[in-house]
């Protein structure tokens, strides 16, 4: 039987191919394989983490909007048990960040009355004015919780 053109080629290149250069091909697309494993998993990682700072655990706005916007959507397509049950899951979040704005306000208060009635270091001014400011920072962007 004869052989086409292309056949002819393939044979010609993969006899002009050593068992070193077959190896490193090999070794090379195993590597490739591998990292392509890790970066899937390192995606993997990042997407779980991703969810568990927009979670119940992370006390912020986002997380109560993005409940919120669940519901919606879920009264959209008549899911209404759904829909209640991340109601629910605004409506305790929105407690616990009141909470935790109540117990900022009064650590800012605390802080004031500290630095209106008590000679302090500059050193330890500078410190107490430093986290303020990070507070009322994490506070601004709705992670009371930090803050």
């Amino acid at each position: 039987m004869a052989k086409s053109k292309a056949e002819q080629d393939d044979f010609i290149m993969d006899s002009e191919l050593g068992d070193g250069d077959l190896s490193d091909a090999q070794a090379a697309i195993a590597a490739s394989n591998e990292s392509a494993q890790r970066l899937m998993q390192a995606s993997r990682e990042l997407e779980s983490l991703v969810q568990n700072v927009v979670s119940d655990e992370v006390n912020s706005l986002a997380t109560t909007e993005l409940d919120l916007l669940q519901a919606k959507t879920f009264l959209e397509t008549h899911r209404l048990r759904r829909a209640r049950k991340s109601v629910r899951r605004a409506e305790k979040a929105l407690n616990v960040l009141e909470e935790d704005v109540l117990y900022l306000r009064r650590s800012i208060a605390m802080l004031h009355r500290l630095l209106r009635e008590k000679a302090l270091a500059e050193e330890e001014v500078e410190n107490v004015l430093r986290r303020l400011r990070n507070a009322t920072g994490a506070a601004e962007i709705g992670d009371v919780g930090y803050a």
